[in-house]
């Protein structure tokens, strides 16, 4: 659904597409999740079903959406929400109350001197696919009728989008738990890592210290030989000496008897 905006090569946003603009960004919004691109990807979809790809680029589209809905909330909010200030308050309360919107209705423009029988016959409506057609002239001011009017396949279609978001919504909570769960494990990993080398490194101070009682005991074997040696010789030589003094005793009484 493109403006008619004659040859000018700029684009602006009128009536009919941004009307278009706010019930495709209604019908899609299960698409914008928050996620990485999800955005982007979601706009290319919103322009491409209203045949604006490559007039509008998916920031315009966004830029265009945030001026909407900061004038809608300054308007709920400040009590000027009549649709004679702003003729898009209704369908953006719609949208933003997550209301049934009303039907869409197309509108082709003629040239103010275009004959047919529209111009004969004013405004035609169709009955059997109830869709509006109005005769507008181009650049004419148009009045917004918006009677909201509750659709059962609407809301099975809001439902399953409802659904698919909250199922969009859980994976994306579980994946984050997941990736919790996955640094929490390489944390205890790393933990464990750590206490197994703090571990080994206490194993090899014991060893290390196993090792110095060893040697103090070999050293303390070695010296209680070596006092065991000077006690034996100490031994000897009292012995030896013991010996050598009862020997000149026994010399100098035998010395003595002669004599007598």
């Amino acid at each position: 659904m493109a403006e008619c905006n004659g040859k000018d090569t700029t684009y602006r946003w009128g009536k009919e597409t941004t009307e278009a603009l706010i019930r495709m960004r209604a019908e899609n919004d299960a698409l914008f999740t928050g996620a990485k691109y999800s955005a982007t990807v979601g706009w290319r979809t919103v322009l491409e079903k209203m045949g604006l790809l490559g007039e509008v680029e998916p920031r315009q589209a966004k830029k265009k959406w945030d001026n909407l809905k900061k004038k809608y909330k300054e308007r709920k909010y400040l009590g000027t929400n009549t649709a004679a200030i702003w003729p898009w308050f209704n369908i953006m309360d719609e949208v933003m109350e997550h209301k049934p919107l009303a039907p869409l209705v197309l509108r082709v423009c003629f040239p103010e001197d275009t004959p047919g029988p529209a111009a004969a016959v004013g405004n035609q409506v169709a009955v059997g696919n109830q869709v509006e057609v109005e005769k507008v002239k181009v650049g004419e001011e148009e009045e917004e009728e918006e009677e909201p009017v509750p659709g059962p396949q609407r809301k099975r279609r809001r439902d399953r989008d409802d659904e698919l978001l909250d199922l969009l919504r859980d994976d994306i909570q579980q994946q984050r738990e997941d990736i919790r769960l996955q640094r929490e494990d390489i944390r205890l990993q790393r933990e464990d890592m750590h206490q197994q080398r703090e571990d080994m490194r206490l194993q090899r101070e014991d060893m290390r210290l196993q090792r110095e009682d060893m040697r103090q005991q070999r050293e303390d074997m070695r010296q209680q030989r070596e006092d065991m040696r000077q006690l034996r010789e100490a031994d000897e030589r009292r012995e030896r000496e013991n010996k050598e003094r009862m020997e000149r005793l026994f010399a100098l009484l035998e010395r003595i008897v002669e004599r007598q």
